[in-house]
């Protein structure tokens, strides 16, 4: 199986982040992967189905930090190869009209196929990979409610940094009371990002005698430190965090600065929304991908337009992720998009179709979800799970 490189953040598999708690690349899709579409075209789809691998700053302190996470299958840490660089003639911009949205067939979601999406996320929450355990938190806590309680206060234990980074963002998420006397063990963990999560819950549960270190891990010798503390602070919807925030927009790594604008523009900062639109335009697609669903985040219909246009963007996955941010904001415009990458030959591209399903949420995907929740790849029947269970309309 494919092993993710670009370690996931709490959000990008919920919404946008980067979760660089102990990441380290392990192996590479290839560039050259094509969609198959949904269409039966047997061609093997776009000239551009996937993103060069890109490297763009030298590991830090806090170890090797590959990029962002895209639904934990983003690409590897490795040398841009010859004639597949971002701008390569062999890639030229897609300027075609995303695939056509069907029309809405409303359909009965299946019970028997939403208690078998929670059984995969139960499932998931035991596998031996660490970021595949830290999905699934992620997964639980946005869906599975009352049940999500139990394996998060578990996770507390996990011998992963970044399973305890996700279960302590999911506790602060769900407002786990339960889980008060372990976050302030957690808050002495020996992993920063994971210090900083416990100090996010413990912040949400009214608890704010810790919370002036979130500006000390702002400036941490880690980059995945200050960018998970971003994170963080983005997600606590606090204003006084823009005084932390904008200088972070200098962070000597763009992706710092990325998850920093991310934040600003969740508080309604517009420093942090024009990073975001000029990061759309990015040669790097990592940058890409992260801005155009970090943009979806306050969900303010007016950057519709920028995803409309990232719809139709030179890479697979920016699309998808539009069409995912799309969804975010109650559209269907890019349902055409998930659905023709749902039979993807690329994990990558089918994990990502699903949650851009999950996020659209017509109950007429129940067919393609319904295949990828028996993928080979668990993290696609995991994207897929989650998907299945925010099926609204």
């Amino acid at each position: 199986m494919m092993q993710p490189t670009h370690c996931l953040a709490w959000a990008i598999f919920l919404a946008v982040g980067l979760n660089l708690t102990g990441c380290q690349a392990t192996s590479s899709p290839s560039a050259g992967d094509s969609a198959t579409p949904a269409t039966g075209d047997s061609s093997g789809g776009d000239a551009a189905t996937s993103p060069p691998p890109v490297q763009r700053t030298t590991p830090g302190p806090g170890g090797p930090v590959v990029g962002l996470n895209v639904n934990s299958t983003a690409q590897a840490n490795a040398d841009v190869k010859p004639g597949l660089n971002p701008g390569d003639p062999k890639f030229p911009a897609d300027t075609k009209s995303p695939p056509p949205v069907p029309p809405l067939r409303r359909i009965r979601i299946k019970p028997e196929l939403q208690d078998a999406a929670r059984k995969e996320i139960l499932l998931a929450l035991g596998n031996q990979e660490r970021v595949i355990r830290s999905h699934a938190l992620e997964a639980a806590a946005q869906v599975l409610g009352e049940g999500a309680k139990e394996p998060i206060i578990a996770a507390f234990n996990d011998k992963e940094a970044m399973v305890r980074f996700s279960a302590g963002m999911a506790a602060g998420q769900l407002l786990l009371r339960e889980a008060y006397p372990q976050l302030l063990r957690l808050k002495d963990d020996p992993d920063h990002s994971v210090v900083v999560a416990a100090i996010f819950a413990l912040h949400r549960l009214g608890d704010t005698r810790f919370s002036h270190q979130f500006e000390d891990f702002s400036q941490d010798a880690a980059r995945g430190v200050r960018a998970n503390t971003a994170l963080a602070l983005g997600r606590l919807g606090e204003p006084s965090a823009v005084k932390v925030l904008r200088p972070m927009l200098r962070d000597d790594d763009l992706d710092v600065e990325l998850q920093a604008a991310e934040a600003l523009w969740r508080l309604g900062n517009r420093d942090g929304l024009e990073m975001l639109v000029g990061s759309t335009l990015s040669g790097h697609p990592d940058d890409q991908i992260m801005a155009v669903q970090a943009l979806a985040g306050p969900q303010n219909p007016a950057i519709a337009a920028h995803l409309r246009a990232a719809l139709v963007g030179d890479y697979a996955e920016t699309r998808l992720v539009a069409a995912r941010a799309l969804g975010d904001l109650r559209s269907d415009e890019g349902y055409g998009v998930a659905a023709k990458y749902a039979r993807s030959s690329e994990p990558r591209q089918r994990s990502l179709a699903a949650l851009a399903l999950g996020a659209i949420g017509r109950s007429d995907s129940q067919d393609f979800l319904a295949v990828l929740l028996h993928d080979n790849d668990p993290d696609v029947r995991l994207s897929a799970a989650l998907a299945i269970l925010q099926l609204r309309w």
